[in-house]
């Protein structure tokens, strides 16, 4: 990719690298290759990187460091920010605690007007983070309707951290339901 001249291709390579890592539990890999990632996305102009490593801080516990990288995330148009953004900050409103964190992230309607079908992965993963923040704010009916959505629209493991995690904290007595996966 460097003999192409363009930092482009090998951004989205380590951002690529950066997800397979984390989707293997290698936090400290996809730390290390998100911020590659983020330093070459800051030469394209694209600043929006930063929720991206903000995931991985939040799956290694480093909560302090997840939150400040949300909160200084200027708002954006681009639908796939705004999906990693609700990816990232419900579930660590949730693990914070915090309240305000959660009603200010928590979008009440279902996942980018998805229809009847199954949902797409970016799709499946927002309605997790959805169901959790339902559930948190005593709305277990509507959380349990859309993790139905989400295990219907499960077809792969990998890149599920979080709607695997939702389904069994969620509805434990369904979880054998991904062994297949």
């Amino acid at each position: 990719y460097d003999a192409l001249g363009h930092p482009g291709p090998l951004q989205v390579a380590h951002s690529n690298f950066a997800d397979q890592a984390l989707a293997l539990g290698e936090t400290s890999l996809a730390r290390e290759h998100h911020r590659i990632a983020g330093r070459l996305a800051q030469r394209l102009h694209f600043d929006d990187q930063a929720i991206f490593l903000a995931q991985v801080e939040l799956y290694g516990g480093n909560l302090a460091e997840a939150r400040r990288i949300v909160e200084s995330m200027p708002s954006s148009n681009r639908f796939l920010v705004r999906a990693m953004l609700a990816q990232v900050a419900i579930p660590l409103a949730i693990a914070l605690g915090d309240d305000t964190m959660l009603a200010h992230h928590l979008d009440e309607s279902p996942p980018d007007d998805a229809g009847l079908g199954p949902l797409t992965a970016t799709q499946t993963r927002i309605a997790a983070a959805h169901a959790m923040g339902l559930a948190a704010t005593g709305r277990m009916d509507e959380a349990r309707a859309l993790l139905e959505r989400v295990l219907e629209s499960l077809t792969t493991a990998h890149g599920m951290t979080l709607p695997i995690v939702a389904l069994i904290t969620l509805m434990p007595r369904r979880a054998g339901e991904m062994r297949p996966l």
